[in-house]
């Protein structure tokens, strides 16, 4: 399930619902009052902290409403790859954010494990001792070459860069 955090217009946490407690591994004790850049990795909370005041301030709010793929971090100190939709909202004379917040590493994993079958696939079918060419699924042909566009083994996630990893 996704995580559900609120944070009002001095970056403190204002609620926290069960799923991040199960994501982020803080208790809703432990969160709520504390600044959200406890789930924030070091090296993006300078960023994420112009951009609250920015769009907290009436300026470009581009984040608001999509989906964003960014590192999370764990109260064990370890980052993880997640997606994030934010929305703003007033209440009582004071403007706050809520994100919705989603462990994407399974998928990431699965998107990479696709990602790999696709390239090994294209590297075979561009080999230049292949024998077989491709025809309809599950048929060969012999008449027409295999073709697609090649993938590239590595992908840029959110400011990250990793590499798929190779297969002996």
């Amino acid at each position: 399930t996704d995580a559900i955090v609120s944070v009002d217009s001095r970056g403190k946490i204002t609620f926290w619902n069960n799923a991040a407690e199960n994501i982020f591994g803080y208790s809703k004790e432990e969160a709520v009052g504390q600044p959200v850049t406890i789930i924030i990795p070091e090296r993006c909370r300078k960023a994420h902290i112009e951009g609250v005041k920015r769009v907290l301030s009436g300026g470009d709010s581009r984040a608001i409403g999509q989906s964003i793929r960014l590192e999370g971090l764990r109260k064990g100190g370890t980052e993880f790859h997640i997606e994030i939709s934010m929305s703003k909202w007033d209440a009582t004379g004071q403007t706050y954010l809520t994100a919705i917040i989603r462990d994407i590493g399974d998928q990431l994993k699965t998107e990479d494990k696709i990602r790999y079958g696709y390239h090994v696939q294209n590297t075979l079918r561009s080999s230049t001792d292949a024998r077989a060419t491709c025809g309809p699924p599950g048929r060969h042909e012999h008449r027409r070459p295999c073709s697609g566009p090649p993938v590239a083994p590595e992908s840029d996630r959110g400011g990250c860069r990793y590499r798929i990893p190779r297969r002996s």
